[in-house]
């Protein structure tokens, strides 16, 4: 809105340093006119309280997502999209889709759970011990997913949970560059089918290791300096 812009604009100005969550958020913050030196891109970190990396058989047919269900996230057309390979379908959240989406699932013949308004501990303890990948789906039809930095696809490769997610937002670059799980750029079954068959999963707990030795929250604000 005309409000939040004008808002954005005087913290530019008048701020020592502005942090941003993606390098997508930084360039138009430079459009809007703030100093490259005043500026940082730090994005969204992961605590994890029991920080246990083990090896794990990943079940490609059983499927979590966790986090606010809208419409904006896209969950529902993505499960519409998935069923016919989906055996096992974890819910954690809430939003005003949530009716919605559960009332699908429990018309579909694949095992489904929900868990409604859990709090942070029991869904990254959920995650940890869940073997199978992470949905993480953002539509272009809401400007802001371009800019957004989604922590739940930081938590699902932290946890072990490769993630399945759509290429809008700027991780999803990277996760395709590290092998941290697979990325879409259409609702395709076809295709998503393909590169869910083709992806390798063996070893991925070295890989989430890895990712968390880079995102994780207090490695991610010593950039700070403060």
């Amino acid at each position: 809105s005309w409000i939040y812009y004008q808002i954005e604009k005087f913290a530019l100005r008048n701020s020592d340093l502005v942090v941003s969550n993606t390098k997508r958020a930084e360039e138009k913050r430079f459009e809007m006119g703030l100093e490259k030196k005043k500026s940082v891109v730090i994005p969204n970190g992961v605590n994890l309280d029991n920080e246990v990396f083990k090896e794990e058989q990943i079940d490609k047919g059983s499927f979590i997502y966790v986090g606010n269900v809208t419409k904006e996230h896209g969950l529902h057309d993505l499960l519409e999209t998935l069923h016919p390979i989906i055996k096992k379908f974890v819910l954690i959240g809430s939003g005003d889709d949530w009716d919605r989406v559960v009332g699908y699932c429990k018309e579909k013949d694949f095992e489904f759970e929900s868990f409604y308004k859990k709090d942070h501990m029991f869904t990254i303890d959920y995650l940890q011990k869940f073997n199978g990948i992470g949905l993480a789906p953002y539509n272009l039809k809401s400007r802001w997913t371009y800019y957004c930095s989604p922590l739940k696809v930081s938590e699902y490769i932290s946890c072990g949970v490769p993630v399945l997610m759509s290429d809008v937002p700027e991780i999803a670059d990277l996760v395709e560059e590290e092998d941290y799980g697979i990325t879409y750029n259409e609702l395709d079954f076809e295709k998503i089918k393909k590169k869910l068959e083709d992806f390798d999963t063996k070893d991925y707990y070295k890989k989430a290791e890895k990712f968390y030795g880079i995102f994780k929250h207090e490695v991610l604000f010593e950039r700070l300096g403060l």
